[in-house]
Order: structure tokens, then C-alpha cells, then sequence
């Protein structure tokens, strides 16, 4: 299930729980007066953890390594650009969010923290 349609599915009543990220973990509170069940930083060492997984093919690697390079500069130059300027970023996503979806958040959920960690931790993703 795509999870924009938790949200809705949930105020019809059709589903009674979800796992969700935020911004639409604020929205089900929110919106939809959902009760935060588990919140999942709990469960790691220092609530720290890798949220995205860069998987390359070793051949791919060898034959570009330039371009895997260059994709790690750009991720980590963007992580440390949204770090600097959350409201500005936090603004964006809304805006795409409204583009994808429809609707923007609610104001109180798209204030709501905003802080993409880099670099990654070496542990948690160990623990994956």
C-alpha cells in the first residue's frame, strides 16, 4: 500500500494500524487523531539508524566508478545542504508532497523535525 493512501484508509476505517515515515506519521496523528504505537528509533542503539541503502553491482562499480563517485558527492553535499537549511528543505518536500499527492502537509506536520543524518551509522547498518 502506498503509504499517502494510509491516511485515508485510516479515517475510512479500513485499516487499524500502519508502519509509516514521517511526514505521515504527523498526518495519521494529526489528521486522523492516530495514537503513536511504536516509534522504531527506540529499538536501535542511540534511536540512531540507516534509512536508505545505496546496493551497487561490483561490476557496475569497476566499469563507473566516476558516476558511483559522483552520485556519493552529490548525496552527501545534498544531506548537508538540507541539515543547514531545514525550513527551506522542509518547504520543498512540501511542495513535491502536494505535487505527488494532491495536498501539502498540514503546517504543523511539515514543521515538525527535519534532520537527515550523514553520514550514515556503520552500526545499524551492521544490524540490517
Amino acid at each position: 500500500m502506498p503509504t499517502p493512501d494510509q491516511l485515508t484508509l485510516f479515517l475510512k476505517g479500513e485499516i487499524d494500524a500502519a508502519w509509516a515515515p514521517e511526514p505521515w506519521v504527523s498526518r495519521l496523528i494529526e489528521e486522523a487523531n492516530a495514537r503513536l504505537f511504536l516509534d522504531e528509533r527506540d529499538l536501535w542503539p542511540n534511536r540512531q539508524f540507516v534509512t536508505a541503502h545505496l546496493i551497487v553491482r561490483s561490476s557496475f562499480r569497476r566499469e563507473h566508478p566516476d558516476v558511483v563517485k559522483n552520485w556519493l558527492r552529490a548525496h552527501i553535499e545534498l544531506t548537508d545542504w538540507i541539515n543547514a537549511k531545514p525550513m527551506e528543505a522542509k518547504q520543498i518536500v512540501n511542495q513535491q508532497i502536494q505535487k505527488d499527492t494532491g495536498k501539502a502537509l498540514p503546517r504543523k506536520c511539515s514543521t515538525n523535525p527535519f534532520r537527515v543524518c550523514n553520514p550514515p551509522t556503520i552500526r545499524s547498518a551492521a544490524l540490517f
